[in-house]
């Protein structure tokens, strides 16, 4: 998984990490589960996981 954005190694495993980060908060089985079945139907949806990263790509920006 590459960042869209990156000029370095460093960058893409940083962003990956992050990537990583945010779907195990998002599919954590210990949650509710409404709120397990919506973090799937989001995650399910293309144009949903396609806002997601780019909200990810920012966050990482603004973190780092």
């Amino acid at each position: 998984m590459l960042h869209p954005y990156s000029t370095t190694q460093t960058e893409n495993i940083n962003y990956k990490e992050h990537c990583l980060n945010y779907l195990k908060e998002a599919l954590n089985p210990q949650q509710a589960p409404e709120e397990l079945a919506a973090a799937q139907r989001i995650l399910s949806s293309p144009m949903d996981l396609t806002l997601i990263s780019l909200m990810l790509s920012h966050t990482r920006r603004t973190i780092a």
